[in-house]
């Protein structure tokens, strides 16, 4: 292990394996720190969607090429092989509390023209995160599982990064991919301009054998609760899998 590094990436989900993949590819010397001990382990409610195969969001419009097993964004100017399975679902039905419903795009039109008619996809993470690990790993990234980060210091025109388990790392530069409540942004005092909007709690589970107007479909169910809540149902890449 280099006693230092020219770039240190903090988490290792789709955007810290993409960076320190990128980094790699570039001959610079990489540490790429994640606290989950199995980097690839899906631990927390996720619907695995694309979004949006239909159209822009967030300043690019994400392709799903199936000939070539690859993850496209044209705008950004880069691909990742996704060797994994995908489903397409081809409309957004919205349903209110009173039972009333918005359909957005029509279900067997759309289910007909195949994935020319796909409203979007969902696909395995799983598969993404192992296989841009495996390419990481080829490219001689230092990578540390079990590290949680707590915070930097500056050393010497350096930064340092600290980790709960004692350990410490140093490099020229470093990137925070750990998420949206990021650790590293918040000891760094970026976040300090974010407004608070609330603390909404997700419950997910994987459910077979539903029984549903439409197996491909996105679903969304707002319930009549003084504290608002709302039901999402996405398919799974399984058979007769769905994620609520």
């Amino acid at each position: 292990m280099p006693k230092e590094y020219d770039l240190i990436v903090v988490g290792a989900g789709p955007a810290g394996l993409m960076a320190a993949k990128t980094a790699g590819e570039n001959g610079l010397k990489v540490a790429l720190i994640e606290r989950k001990k199995r980097i690839t382990d899906i631990n927390r409610s996720c619907s695995m969607m694309l979004v949006s195969l239909g159209g822009e969001y967030l300043g690019e419009r994400i392709l799903l090429n199936t000939k070539e097993n690859r993850l496209c964004f044209p705008l950004y100017g880069f691909t990742i092989s996704y060797e994994g399975s995908h489903q397409d679902f081809y409309t957004w039905s919205i349903y209110s509390h009173r039972g009333h419903k918005i359909q957005l795009g029509d279900y067997e039109e759309n289910f007909r023209k195949g994935e020319t008619g796909r409203a979007s996809a969902v696909y395995d993470k799983e598969i993404l995160l192992k296989g841009l690990l495996k390419v990481v790993l080829s490219l001689q990234v230092d990578v540390f599982p079990s590290h949680n980060v707590i915070g930097t210091m500056k050393d010497g025109g350096k930064v340092k990064v600290i980790t709960r388990e004692g350990k410490s790392f140093k490099g020229t530069f470093v990137i925070g991919a750990d998420g949206r409540a990021s650790r590293l942004a918040q000891t760094l005092g970026l976040n300090r301009g974010r407004k608070f909007f609330g603390t909404p709690s997700t419950l997910g589970h994987e459910m077979l054998g539903m029984e549903l107007p439409e197996n491909y479909a996105l679903f969304q169910i707002f319930l009549d609760e003084k504290t608002p809540m709302v039901i999402w149902i996405t398919p799974r890449t399984g058979k007769d899998e769905h994620f609520v």
